[in-house]
């Protein structure tokens, strides 16, 4: 329902895995013309509704309500053969990632849910966010837009 006196352009965004595990995504574009109740079919088991030029994310699909995305400010840098380095804007220091830390970073997609992340791992959450390399995203109830 959209409860703006406004046309409110939203973007719907499907989610799926192809045979080589790859993340792929197909999205659809319209605008809810103000006071108007629209349906939408949903056609994966990862689905996200974005309004308010994209700063809004509604999932629509998951049971969770929270998921792991990386800093998008943050500069990557892997060096050949070795280590990687994040780089924060700002910051004359970098962070070298572990084994560990590289797994949940790279895990941090998105679509990673919190609570998958195993009992090793929540410590390296709890640093990695408290450094900001990390954040959680906690989404609006499943199935439901206001």
């Amino acid at each position: 329902m959209n409860y703006s006196p406004e046309k409110t352009p939203i973007k719907i965004v499907a989610c799926h895995q192809n045979e080589k595990k790859e993340l792929k995504t197909k999205a659809c574009v319209f605008e809810i013309e103000p006071q108007q109740k629209t349906e939408i079919e949903l056609t994966s088991d990862k689905e996200f509704l974005l309004y308010n030029e994209e700063r809004e994310v509604v999932s629509l699909t998951s049971l969770s309500s929270s998921y792991l995305l990386r800093n998008q400010q943050i500069l990557e840098i892997d060096k050949k053969n070795g280590p990687t380095f994040l780089l924060k804007k700002d910051k004359a220091e970098a962070y070298q990632l572990t084994a560990e830390t590289k797994t949940l970073w790279n895990k941090s997609d998105g679509l990673f849910q919190k609570d998958q992340i195993s009992g090793s791992e929540m410590d390296i959450f709890e640093e990695m966010t408290s450094e900001e390399l990390i954040k959680e995203m906690i989404m609006g109830v499943p199935g439901i837009i206001h």
